[in-house]
This record gives C-alpha cells, sequence and structure tokens, in this order.
C-alpha cells in the first residue's frame, strides 16, 4: 500500500537491501530527502519518519486511484552490496507489473492468489511528504 502511495505521488521507493547503519548512511547520501516508513513503533533507523495515520477516514477508495503510467519510475532497488557499496537500479511501475505477472504465471496462480516476499522492516522513500 505504501508502495502505491509514493508511486501514485511520483516518489521513488528505495528498497536497502539492509538497514544497518552504514547502509542508511548510503541511503542518506544518495537520496538526502529520503524518510521511511515503518509499521513496527520500535523501528527505528537515522532517517526522517513518516507516521502513517491511525484512521482510514478521509482515504481514497480504492476504485478512485488514479491509473499510474507504465514508465513512472517506482523503485530504485540496491544490490547487497557485498562487492563494495550497493548499486542502485531503478525500476518503472510498467517493470514491476510485468514482473509481478510473469511470477504468477511461472507460479501458474491467478488473480485470487497474493505472491507474498520478504522486505525489510521499513522503507525509504525520496522525497519528503508535505
Amino acid at each position: 500500500m505504501v508502495l502505491c502511495a509514493a508511486v501514485s505521488r511520483g516518489q521513488v521507493t528505495l528498497l536497502p537491501p539492509t538497514t544497518t547503519p552504514n547502509v542508511i548512511r548510503s541511503m542518506r547520501e544518495f537520496a538526502p530527502d529520503a524518510y521511511y516508513v515503518s509499521d513496527d513503533v520500535a523501528m527505528r533507523v537515522e532517517l526522517p519518519r513518516f507516521e502513517l495515520p491511525a484512521s482510514t477516514q478521509g482515504r481514497r477508495d480504492p476504485g478512485e486511484m488514479q491509473r499510474i503510467p507504465p514508465d513512472r519510475v517506482a523503485a530504485c532497488v540496491f544490490t547487497s552490496g557485498s562487492t563494495g557499496q550497493p548499486a542502485p537500479h531503478f525500476k518503472t511501475w510498467g517493470g514491476l507489473m510485468r514482473d509481478v505477472a510473469g511470477e504468477a504465471r511461472r507460479l501458474d496462480i491467478g488473480p485470487r492468489h497474493a505472491i507474498l516476499g520478504t522486505v525489510p522492516r521499513s522503507t525509504c522513500t525520496g522525497s519528503n511528504p508535505p
């Protein structure tokens, strides 16, 4: 949900390989306006934290969501950094959707199924919220 919200606002979500202090320092250097979002109240990293609203009041109905252009840059995925600094790889919304569709075909799952992947406990986004 946070990824889609950031993409619809024109923000690029940074997906670091870990949240160790040296990687977070690299994220700040890479995107000085980065902040993080986490639903774990105990999660803390050295970036500004954006608190998700506790209430759903005032949120748009999912049917009202705008269509995201397929060429919009949605995420910046970083390599593990095992050979040095984590290297950035920018991904477009269309590319991510093609990857998801390909995985669904490969796993032979349909629209009533979900693909669950593991992610770091926080997400960094490269533009401050208003």
